[in-house]
């Protein structure tokens, strides 16, 4: 009997230092998975950027915030394994100030239907910017973008990985019909972020700030979904005319060992360096 009671007493204890160690370890992130630190590099940044270093923090896998410490931070904000909500602050007179505030809604199919910019949330709080989504299939979809200085609708389509196009019509109320196409292009390896739960949800949202290196207005960070921007291609079309097309963003990368981008630069004057 007295064995019996001992057999069972270790049986627990092994199970309950079991059940604590998967506890810890689903907390840990995975080395060379999840980015630690980016650093600017390079006499093309301003001052507020140049060799500043920005450090991410986590929890269980998800990005719950990322700050250089002297006032530039952005929260991110979950709902289950979704972003609902991204603050961003930068520095102003040497001050954290609340510029920017997304909040972002999803189907039950958890594909990005909608997301609301707040682009004064300190002072003049309220919906700045609309963008939502309709499905037409698995790789297209139609939008409206409603904002105080524009209107217009569009269509994007994408992959299981990254969005490759994204149009824009009447987006330029001089003419009578206008469009610009863009048309991304990818490497075959990992983004930064291609790890980070949810990150791959807004891939919609991200492809409208595609046309930035450090895109200041969206996320802060280079373009890309599970693979990284290499070029984004635009074409202008005025009143059914190809008016002009060029190389918009182009971006070079250096790759670590674990198939994710160690650096990416514009040009040696112009570059983001990152830690895992």
């Amino acid at each position: 009997m007295k064995n019996r009671s001992l057999l069972v007493i270790i049986l627990s204890l092994t199970l309950f230092f079991s059940s604590c160690s998967n506890e810890e370890n689903s907390s840990i992130n995975v080395p060379g998975t999840i980015v630690k630190k980016m650093k600017f590099v390079g006499a093309n940044w301003n001052n507020d950027f140049e060799n500043h270093e920005i450090n991410f923090q986590y929890e269980n896998g998800k990005l719950t915030s990322y700050s250089d410490g002297t006032g530039l931070k952005v929260d991110f904000f979950y709902t289950n394994n979704l972003i609902s909500r991204v603050d961003k602050y930068i520095r102003v007179n040497q001050q954290p100030t609340f510029y920017l505030s997304v909040d972002f809604f999803y189907d039950a199919q958890e594909r990005l239907v909608k997301f609301e910019a707040d682009q004064n949330p300190a002072s003049q709080p309220g919906i700045d910017i609309t963008v939502d989504f309709s499905y037409t299939n698995n790789n297209n979809a139609n939008f409206n973008y409603a904002s105080l200085f524009e209107n217009y609708n569009g269509t994007i389509t994408f992959d299981q990985n990254n969005v490759t196009k994204l149009v824009k019509n009447n987006f330029n109320p001089n003419y009578n019909s206008s469009a610009e196409e863009n048309y991304m292009n990818y490497d075959s390896k990992k983004h930064i972020f291609s790890d980070v739960i949810g990150f791959r949800n807004l891939n919609l949202y991200n492809a409208f700030y595609f046309g930035q290196f450090y895109n200041f207005e969206g996320f802060g960070i280079y373009p890309g979904g599970k693979n990284n921007l290499t070029t984004l291609q635009i074409k202008l079309f005025y009143n059914g005319y190809l008016a002009s097309e060029g190389i918009s963003n182009s971006i070079n990368y250096q790759y670590g060992t674990n198939d994710f981008p160690i650096e990416a630069s514009k040009n040696s004057q112009s570059r983001m360096l990152f830690e895992f």
